[in-house]
Order: structure tokens, then sequence, then C-alpha cells
């Protein structure tokens, strides 16, 4: 079973919003400039009636320039934004997904400006 990070790198690969060499896992590399970068943090437990887990998950979007980087975690967002909250991930991972702000702008670091939103995704476990 794949990890929860790695699938929705996969989503987002699927619907040509980054290519996969683009979206980096819990780790920030200093290069390319353009990066999609998923971190997961600290869950909760998930709803007594699901079998599955609560997990938190930073979606970080950077590049040299502001309007890239904030327009790219703006279509990030948005394909996350479903009637009912339920995505598919994959054909193998079903997910609610609760979006908790939209992008704002995280910080400027080396001539890279980065914007960033959280959600939180109900699913199974891995």
């Amino acid at each position: 079973m794949a990890d929860l990070l790695e699938d929705i790198a996969t989503y987002f690969s699927s619907k040509s919003l980054a290519n996969i060499d683009q979206i980096f896992r819990d780790a920030s590399p200093s290069k390319p400039g353009f990066a999609v970068i998923l971190y997961e943090y600290e869950g909760t437990g998930a709803l007594p009636q699901i079998a599955g887990a609560t997990r938190n998950v930073q979606i970080v979007v950077r590049d040299k320039s502001a309007t890239t980087a904030k327009n790219k975690a703006r279509e990030l967002h948005h394909s996350l934004e479903t009637e009912d909250g339920i995505l598919n991930l994959t054909p193998a991972r079903w997910s609610l997904i609760y979006i908790k702000q939209p992008p704002f702008k995280l910080k400027v670091e080396n001539d890279l400006v980065y914007y960033c939103f959280n959600v939180s995704i109900t699913t199974f476990s891995d």
C-alpha cells in the first residue's frame, strides 16, 4: 500500500498540476527552484464510524516568482475541493478532505517565495 503523501503527489501529477519530479515529500531540496512540497504532521483519530485515521498535511509551493507560487498553490487548493469533501486520490485510496484555509504566503527564503495551505485528510491507515 502506498503512503498518503505519495498518493497526493500522484493525484497532483495525474491532474497535470505538477510533474512528479517537482513534488517532494517531507523534504525541501535546494533545487529545483519550483517545487511542491508535502509535509505530514501530527493528526487526530478518525470518527468512530470510519475505520481509518485523520492526518494533517501541509502543501507548500515555492518559486522565484511570487505570482507563480501563489497561483499554483491556488490551483492545487481548488483541485482538492469537492461538493461533499470526498475525493479519490488514486483508484485505491478514498479520502475525506477538509481544507483548513486558503493558500497564504509562508516565507521568502534564498530568493524563493513559499505559499502553503493545510488540509486534514481522513482515510485508511497505511
